[in-house]
């Protein structure tokens, strides 16, 4: 199957889109007398499953991002893919619920964000990942419901650096929200940066080789990203900071048509939030 391309007006829409949104972006955060920010929805698809504390909130995250790749030869260099981000949040989320071996309660909120990306080889070990998403996102507690949309483009690097795979990493990402019935908007430009050192381990899962690997991962806000949280109180994001560590296969494996490779876990620390966060591998 070839890859699909989309058409130069479509390109043309989705650049405009995106400059609309990082216009509100700006606008939203030069409003300081403006009314104050209601309930984000669309950070938590971007940064993902994990335990989240922030000026006294406990929210916990669970994020299922499916890919699917709309390709028979999985070395083709450019694959599209068809994208689904699913997520709930859970406000007042406690540790010791899974302590006790239970599943969490009271579910926030609920997102879905159909989406369409790419994987495109560049050569010499360099890969981009161009996609968009929209959709939308539900407030069980507030009976109101929101449109979603994020849209960014990742790069990774390769060298081989002594035993292992050194990469580098970095992209952008450009998110907002429009809550139905309300005159506020929402969003936020994203920049990342990282590095990470895949090792071999010398085990094998069948005929795949198993790795390991430690990454850093430093995430910028273009504008301090204000929302309101659980109680009401307003929060501020500038930077978040990421210590990880990943295991899985050396090359990704596709079941039927989902790549599977990695999957890590990291501490986050940054402006008025804590957090523990699960990732599949290294987030390039």
């Amino acid at each position: 199957m070839k890859a699909f391309f989309p058409p130069v007006s479509l390109v043309r829409r989705l650049l405009n889109s995106a400059g609309v949104l990082a216009l509100l972006v700006v606008g939203n955060a030069a409003r300081a007398d403006g009314p104050p920010p209601e309930f984000s929805y669309v950070y938590a698809p971007v940064l993902g499953t994990g335990y989240y504390k922030a000026s006294g909130d406990t929210i916990a995250v669970l994020r299922l991002p499916l890919t699917y790749v709309l390709t028979d030869n999985f070395e083709d260099p450019v694959q599209t893919q068809l994208r689904l981000t699913a997520t709930a949040g859970f406000s007042n989320f406690d540790l010791q619920t899974l302590a006790d071996r239970s599943l969490p309660r009271g579910v926030r909120t609920y997102t879905l964000l159909p989406g369409v990306g790419w994987h495109v080889d560049m050569g010499h070990d360099w890969h981009l990942s161009p996609y968009f998403e929209i959709g939308l996102a539900r407030d069980i507690e507030q009976q109101q419901t929101a449109t979603l949309a994020d849209a960014g483009v990742r790069s990774i690097k390769r060298w081989r650096a002594g035993n292992g795979i050194l990469s580098l990493g970095t992209g952008a990402i450009i998110a907002g929200q429009e809550i139905h019935g309300s005159p506020n908007r929402q969003g936020f430009v994203l920049f990342e940066n990282g590095l990470d050192y895949e090792v071999p381990t010398g085990w094998h899962l069948g005929q795949h080789s198993l790795t390991a690997s430690g990454f850093l991962l430093w995430r910028h806000f273009g504008n301090n990203l204000s929302f309101a949280g659980v109680a009401g109180e307003q929060i501020t994001l500038r930077d978040l900071f990421y210590v990880g560590a990943t295991f899985g296969l050396a090359k990704p494996v596709h079941w039927h048509h989902i790549p599977l490779q990695r999957v890590g876990v990291s501490l986050v620390r940054g402006d008025n939030l804590k957090a523990v966060t699960v990732n599949l591998g290294f987030p390039f």
